[in-house]
């Protein structure tokens, strides 16, 4: 499988407003941490990859653009 199609079947198993509030985070140029913490917790595919797990990203965590770009274009 290709990270797109792994986005897509991570994507249809989310929740109406799992996807609300994704698309609206993905609007924000950074990554805070509720949403670091959803995407680590639903098994992202395209999580960004960490040594270790902290309880929230720091308010430098961009997001992975492939993943955004993902996000945003969904209907």
């Amino acid at each position: 499988m290709t990270v797109h199609a792994d986005l897509e079947k991570w994507w249809e198993h989310r929740s109406e407003d799992e996807r609300a509030n994704l698309k609206q985070a993905a609007r924000q140029a950074w990554l805070d941490g509720p949403t670091f913490k959803l995407l680590f917790d639903t098994r992202c595919p395209d999580l960004p990859v960490t040594t270790q797990w902290r309880d929230q990203v720091t308010p430098a965590s961009p997001w992975p653009s492939r993943l955004r770009a993902f996000i945003g274009a969904q209907d």
